[in-house]
């Protein structure tokens, strides 16, 4: 159960910094242009997908480590 929340925290984040970074470069790029189009700012999705995902990851696991290394110490006590 604690990973199946884990990872669903993940996702949740993922996928809101990727929409919100996915609408800027959107309207960027039509503020740009002047007119709806498809081009390349359609691949900074995946690419900000894939940041924040590993963002997330790196950050709950450096949680996790500190929270077991705060354990040990305790039970050491």
């Amino acid at each position: 159960m604690k990973l199946f929340i884990r990872h669903l925290i993940e996702s949740i984040y993922s996928v809101a910094v990727t929409y919100m970074i996915g609408r800027w470069g959107v309207n960027m790029a039509y503020l740009e242009r002047g007119y709806k189009a498809l081009g390349g700012e359609f691949l900074l999705i995946p690419i900000a997908y894939m940041i924040a995902w590993g963002a997330i990851h790196y950050f709950i696991d450096a949680l996790e480590e500190t929270a077991n290394e705060m354990f040990i110490q305790e039970k050491e006590k």
